[in-house]
């Protein structure tokens, strides 16, 4: 789904789903979301109350987005 879609349906009071949550926060990770449009989708997420599903594929995202640091034993 495309943010410029997710922010549609978060102005109509419509929930996302899992999938579509993560397609949308890959896209802002990737940096191919601008500033104004990320605002507005974490405004209208929290004007409409997150779910578990969108916090599930937010994180799904975030997960899939991280680096590996290299530490030391015992870090």
């Amino acid at each position: 789904m495309a943010l410029t879609e997710a922010l549609r349906k978060l102005a109509a009071n419509e929930d996302l789903s899992a999938a579509a949550t993560q397609e949308v926060f890959d896209e802002i990770f990737t940096g191919r979301a601008n500033r104004e449009d990320v605002a507005a989708l974490l405004l209208g997420l929290r004007r409409k109350g997150e779910t578990v599903e969108e916090s599930l594929g937010a994180a799904r995202a975030m997960r899939a987005s991280m680096l590996a640091l290299p530490a030391p034993a015992n870090a």
